[in-house]
């Protein structure tokens, strides 16, 4: 106070005070325009991280996609299960990690389990009961005498494991698709094919005789329905119209009407909604579509 006491003094306090403040303000802009800056940088930095990410994820889905595909059809087993086993690891953040997981690995069980005969499916009686027919893993067909249990004939020649069987009305041949895209008609008394149906895009998933006899459905991978002729091998009809894969088929007693079993949300990592469709089996139209089937349990 003593030191400042004349004009002078006064004024020179005044006007470093009065610099001080604005150098203080331009430093805070300076700051200030900095910080902004910098989270625009970090903003910038962020959204490439983000989808870089983002990226690498769908990256990783779509290999695991295409992986699973790959499983789903590839004829060897212990093969099948390296590349399901590489799905489940690249996807291991979704739910479809436990289904494809539980598929394949029951998958494998079974053929561990049944050793030589590769794991049996689709297994059938004969219309008389004396006998059971079953598809295997392996590619085979194999005939079982109920009462005794003796294997009785085994059926060779699809290229890709078999999905499905069925034995004609009379029992005397049987029925059989494959993942090779094949339905093959057999002789039971002496294993031998006695003819092919070629025609479908994908897998075949299920196959079933008309309660006549005279014709064969088959439903596929590819979404179709297709109608044949068993004394001649030629395909009447293509029911077009499910927005997927088709999983099973059915003839009506009456033989015309056919009903198949569809998934219409999904994937090859599981189902989540299915539906049915029945079907004319004349026109091929379809009368009916039974919608909104949900998975239950996984």
């Amino acid at each position: 106070d003593v030191a400042l006491q004349s004009a002078a003094a006064q004024v020179l306090l005044t006007r470093s005070l009065t610099q001080r403040e604005a150098k203080s303000r331009r430093q805070l802009r300076l700051v200030q325009g900095i910080a902004g800056v910098l989270a625009v940088f970090l903003l910038i930095a962020a959204g490439a991280g983000w989808m870089a990410f983002q990226n690498a994820v769908d990256a990783r889905e779509s290999l695991a996609l295409a992986l699973a595909t790959t499983a789903s059809t590839w004829p060897d087993a212990d093969e099948a299960f390296v590349l399901a086993l590489a799905a489940v690891r690249l996807d291991a953040y979704t739910e479809r990690k436990q289904v494809l997981a539980s598929d394949f690995i029951t998958q494998y069980a079974l053929l561990n389990e049944y050793g030589e005969y590769g794991g049996f499916v689709g297994m059938v009686y004969s219309p008389d009961g004396a006998t059971v027919l079953s598809g295997s893993y392996d590619g085979t067909l194999w005939l079982w005498q109920v009462s005794t249990g003796e294997l009785l004939q085994t059926f060779e020649g699809h290229e890709g494991r078999v999905t499905s069987v069925a034995y004609s009305p009379d029992g005397a041949t049987v029925l059989s698709g494959s993942v090779d895209r094949t339905l093959r008609l057999w002789d039971v008394s002496t294993g031998e094919i006695l003819r092919t149906f070629e025609g479908h895009e994908d897998r075949v998933n299920d196959v079933a005789y008309s309660p006549d006899g005279q014709t064969v459905l088959s439903g596929s991978h590819d979404g179709t329905l297709r109608l044949w002729e068993v004394n001649t091998g030629a395909m009447l009809r293509t029911f077009e119209g499910h927005a997927n894969w088709v999983s099973s088929v059915a003839y009506s007693p009456d033989g015309q009407t056919v009903l198949s079993g569809s998934c219409s949300n999904g994937d090859v990592f599981g189902c989540m909604v299915g539906d049915l469709r029945l079907w004319e089996v004349t026109t091929g139209e379809a009368l009916w579509t039974f919608e909104g089937i949900r998975r239950r349990g996984r």
